[in-house]
């Protein structure tokens, strides 16, 4: 109701101003009432069509007040003073009111962010031309890959990609194949990478054993001597650190520690070792940061989960491993990973077996939180072209090693509103099969307040992915439900399956 409280007074006096000082400025005033006719429209609608509605109501006003502004000076002189007091007094009311409610500021400051990127994106593109873009220095063929969490999500679909577009190579996947959530799951993202290996120009080893086992880690460094290391194996899930800690410790904390000791040691002897250990951190480092887009320049020291705080922990030890042993280390902060065959934990999935089940969905903040959902192909693109180039070895001023360390956000750098995804959400599921097409949605929903860990907005700064690869997700949210509207249909409503 912000844009109604402000939008009142303002009608009001433009409204007021334009009858008694400019007669003939008809084609304003009829802006003014365009404006307030569209406002208690909107009143009348859904959520989403008052957002929309009320945004353009504020540019005919703003658009009308600027008008007045220049009929004043081209015709009325001496109403110059007052039409800039009116545009004024329109200002002031609408920062004092985004002062008093975060929401509204948020969603302002965002979009003006989202602009300037986009407006500092165009200039790259158009100035530069590729002229700072990284050079590729890693060759993902004829080489030994080491993707550790093969069974999971992403690490599954880079396996795939990676049989896919590299030649001569050998892809070593471990994963302990827990059952945090449906092993079904992960023993079908197996199966496709099985299949596909079968005949493939490249040759795929897969093991199972956890990271927290030394011995085992040691022993796939000394026996398969990878190459290219990409860490994709954590525990996963921001509420369920709360409950159960010490899976975050072994996996996040002491497997991460036993990757960098093997990379470490993959130097002796005079041995080339590890080109290049790229590893997943994730967005929720940046935990209730009020900057936003979230950039890799802000600082990161306040997490609100454990999972987050193991996530910028393994930052922290990749830094100092880089610096120490030279070991060139990228890290990826991903921003929420959707798609087929995806964590049944996380929301867009949840939501579908429990509509599908007749069940009510919670919606959390009361649809007043926004994410930067990035669609699994879009994810795994990104971490190939980071592969493919590790950060440069060389000293500094004082002889020592620079760190050769990086972080990049991989996001879509497009938050959607919660009440907007889980509409597109159900339109889909609709479009697909998986619900009946006269499903009340309305009846399915309930409004609750936020969860502890939990942040209200995920929007991700793209920029220096953009730069240094020429690379930015742009596959958009109702595509990605989409494809995983009608996967899941196949993988759990068609007969035999």
């Amino acid at each position: 109701m912000l844009h109604l409280v402000v939008l009142i007074p303002v009608i009001y006096i433009c409204i007021q101003y334009d009858f008694t000082t400019f007669v003939y400025a008809r084609s304003i005033v009829r802006m003014e009432m365009l404006a307030v006719a569209m406002l208690f429209l909107a009143l009348f609608v859904n959520m989403s069509a008052f957002r929309i509605l009320s945004n353009i109501s504020v540019y005919l006003i703003t658009a009308s007040l600027v008008g007045a502004l220049a009929y004043s000076i081209l015709h009325l002189y001496d109403t110059v003073l007052w039409t800039i007091a009116c545009m004024l007094l329109c200002v002031l009311l609408y920062v004092a009111i985004l002062c008093i409610i975060p929401s509204e500021r948020t969603i302002i400051t965002s979009g003006i962010n989202k602009v300037l990127g986009k407006v500092k994106t165009l200039i790259i593109n158009r100035t530069m031309k590729g002229v700072h873009m990284l050079s590729k220095n890693v060759d993902l063929n004829n080489t030994v890959i080491l993707v550790t969490g093969a069974a999971g999500f992403v690490g599954a679909n880079l396996v795939m990609s990676l049989l896919s577009e590299a030649e001569g190579t050998q892809i070593i996947g471990i994963d302990s194949v827990n059952d945090y959530y449906d092993v079904a799951l992960k023993d079908y993202r197996l199966q496709q990478i099985d299949a596909m290996s079968k005949g493939n120009k490249n040759t795929w080893i897969f093991k199972k054993g956890n990271l927290a086992d030394k011995a085992f880690i040691d022993d796939i460094f000394a026996t398969y001597k990878p190459r290219v290391v990409v860490n994709l194996a954590a525990q996963a899930g921001v509420r369920y650190s709360i409950t159960n800690p010490d899976a975050y410790i072994e996996s996040n904390i002491i497997g991460f520690y036993n990757i960098l000791e093997a990379c470490r040691h993959s130097y002796d002897n005079g041995e080339s070792g590890v080109e290049h250990l790229v590893y997943a951190s994730s967005s929720s480092v940046y935990g209730a940061n009020k900057q936003i887009p979230y950039s890799t320049d802000h600082k990161v020291d306040n997490p609100v989960s454990l999972y987050a705080a193991t996530k910028k922990s393994n930052e922290l030890l990749a830094y100092s491993y880089a610096k120490l042993y030279n070991i060139p280390s990228t890290g990826l902060r991903f921003f929420t990973v959707y798609g087929p065959a995806g964590r049944p934990d996380m929301a867009y999935f949840g939501f579908t077996n429990t509509l599908r089940s007749g069940g009510t969905i919670k919606i959390f903040n009361y649809g007043n939180c926004k994410r930067d959902f990035t669609y699994i192909d879009d994810i795994v693109e990104g971490v190939s072209k980071v592969m493919c180039a590790a950060p440069e070895r060389r000293n500094g001023a004082d002889g020592l090693p620079v760190p050769p360390y990086a972080i990049y956000n991989i996001g879509n750098s497009n938050p959607e509103n919660l009440l907007d995804f889980v509409r597109i959400l159900s339109e889909e599921l609709v479009s697909a099969g998986v619900l009946p097409e006269d499903y009340n949605f309305e009846e399915h929903k309930e409004l609750v307040p936020m969860q502890p860990g939990d942040v209200p907005v995920t929007y991700a700064d793209t920029s220096a992915l953009e730069e240094d690869f020429g690379f930015k997700p742009n596959t958009t949210l109702r595509e990605g439900l989409r494809r995983f509207a009608v996967w899941y249909k196949d993988f759990y409503m068609t007969e035999g399956k």
